[in-house]
């Protein structure tokens, strides 16, 4: 008999698939324990999730407790996740979740045999206040308020209102722990607070702090003038609170209500230069603050009055040989032998007015005295120079020549004014008469280093011109009874033309004086009021003589 081979076959694989299906639904797998996971941990609540399981066509039981406690809460879940809530802060829990099947539930997978355990999460902290709130760095219009730093906070909320008010107004929301409080009303109380945010959760307003705003920009006080000189004065005034910097405004008093200049930006003390010497002037003073702000001026209008300007003076020592030539010095000084009046017209001999307004010298000073010193010897003019030369001269005055070889000016005790010299630059001087050669001073020197009683000293030496050429007399050794003053120097005689030579042209115009008396002569060498013999001789002793040409004319 053939069998049915063929329905032998397919009742075989009937029978293997209604098997796979049973097996299949009598399946439930358990969720994977490695897919566990919790976030958003909050102070009672977190998000909780895990892999989702195919079989689990239930849904999920989840269970959760306190790490340690033998307990669980068991709660049905209809998918992979959910957000527990209710939980308690700052505390350890652990859970874990078992698949509903239709053929009933997989079991927990992290259990095994009586021992049981769970995923683990940590709730946080309710959202604490801030602490240590304080308002820095107050000005009239802001201030900024600072508080310590909240662990679980996201962000914070700074509030404030006037001392006495009740309405609050946000200052700031943000993650700093400052917040500058902007659009303040000057000098007035206010309270601030501060709330943190932690995520969802808000803190308390924490107490209010209070705190006081600074005036608008005060005006300053106390202004003062110290160390004036003629053209510059040291303004001081007293500091403001948050004061950044100030502007003076200041101007001369004559004419009033004249225009201010004003200087910004600058501190106490502060030197005003630029100042006109013997002026009035008055000041005042205007405070600049940090906040951007500033104060009036003061409407003090300090006043105060700059120095004299007294011109700079300088004390030169010098002789003349023909006031040195005749032995009657005997004191080691110069004769004032011009000092008298012409017995025929009354007039003085030595001029009251500068002579040097004529050729060479060309000088147009107007340099005056009422009447000749008792030991004046005669005018001399004088240049200030920056070197050894006549090109160099920068300013020229005539002074006058006492007994001692002292040059002084017009009043006979002062030094002889300059008004253009630069104070502390240093000068050569070249000293001029009317009948000797003129001289200049071996080196340049600063006019404020004489006095008086030390002037620059040209009698005691040589005075070279040019490094090698002397333009001074040895008055001891000149041949003319000098012999008792070995060392001492003075100006050569003999040159009346003024042409820087002491030849024939001056014994010409000596010849043409000669006789005359209580006269004002070129001619009279020696200067004793009398033209004579006396000159001849002084004259011959030097003929030859020449000043070297830098210095002349």
């Amino acid at each position: 008999m053939k069998k049915n081979y063929c329905c032998f076959y397919l009742t075989c694989v009937l029978a293997i698939l209604i098997s796979v299906t049973e097996l299949a639904q009598a399946q439930c797998d358990q969720p994977d324990s490695n897919t566990f996971a919790a976030a958003n941990e909050l102070d009672t609540s977190v998000d909780l999730s895990w892999g989702a399981v195919a079989t689990a066509t239930g849904g999920y039981n989840m269970r959760y407790r306190i790490l340690g406690e033998a307990v669980w809460d068991y709660l049905p879940v209809p998918t992979n996740s959910l957000t527990l809530t209710g939980l308690m802060p700052d505390t350890d829990y652990e859970f874990d979740v078992e698949s509903i099947c239709d053929s009933g539930t997989s079991g927990y997978p992290q259990t095994f045999g009586t021992i049981e355990w769970g995923t683990r999460f940590t709730t946080t902290l309710p959202c604490p206040m801030p602490e240590n709130l304080s308002v820095n760095n107050i000005e009239a219009t802001t201030g900024d308020a600072m508080w310590d730093n909240v662990s679980v906070a996201t962000s914070y909320n700074v509030q404030y209102t006037y001392a006495t008010g009740t309405t609050w107004t946000n200052a700031y929301s943000g993650t700093n722990t400052t917040a500058t409080l902007t659009g303040l009303d000057p000098e007035t109380d206010y309270d601030v607070q501060v709330q943190a945010v932690c995520n969802s959760l808000t803190s308390d307003w924490t107490a209010a702090f209070r705190f006081r705003t600074e005036e608008l920009c005060a005006l300053t006080s106390n202004l003062a003038v110290t160390n004036i000189t003629t053209t510059s004065a040291d303004l001081s005034w007293d500091a403001v609170n948050n004061g950044s910097d100030y502007n003076i405004q200041y101007r001369s008093t004559v004419p009033a209500g004249g225009a201010w200049t004003t200087i910004n930006n600058v501190s106490s003390p502060y030197t005003l230069t630029g100042l006109s010497p013997n002026t009035d002037y008055e000041f005042d003073i205007q405070s600049n603050c940090t906040n951007g702000s500033s104060s009036p001026f003061t409407q003090e209008f300090f006043r105060f009055s700059t120095a004299e300007d007294t011109p700079a003076g300088v004390y030169i020592r010098a002789y003349l040989q023909g006031a040195f030539n005749d032995g009657v010095s005997a004191d080691g000084n110069m004769t004032a032998g011009l000092i008298g009046t012409n017995p025929l017209t009354g007039n003085s001999i030595i001029p009251l007015t500068q002579p040097y307004n004529v050729a060479p010298f060309n000088y147009a000073g107007t340099e005056n005295i009422a009447a000749p010193f008792a030991d004046m010897v005669d005018w001399v003019l004088v240049e200030a120079a920056t070197t050894q030369t006549t090109a160099s001269v920068v300013e020229r005055r005539a002074g006058i020549l006492h007994t001692n070889g002292l040059i002084t000016d017009v009043d006979g005790t002062s030094p002889l004014a300059f008004s253009t010299l630069t104070s502390g630059a240093e000068y050569f001087f070249i000293i001029r008469h009317r009948n000797h050669l003129p001289a200049v001073t071996h080196i340049a020197f600063d006019i404020a280093t004489t006095s008086a009683a030390a002037p620059h000293d040209m009698t005691t030496q040589q005075s070279l011109v040019a490094g090698a050429i002397p333009c001074l007399n040895d008055l001891g050794a000149d041949g003319i009874g000098n012999e008792n003053y070995p060392g001492l120097f003075g100006l050569i005689l003999g040159n009346a033309d003024g042409n820087g030579n002491v030849n024939l042209s001056d014994r010409l115009i000596w010849e043409e004086e000669t006789g005359s008396f209580f006269n004002y002569n070129v001619g009279d060498f020696d200067m004793d009021r009398f033209v004579n013999v006396n000159d001849r001789i002084v004259w011959d002793l030097n003929t030859g003589a020449f000043v070297h040409p830098s210095i002349w004319p």
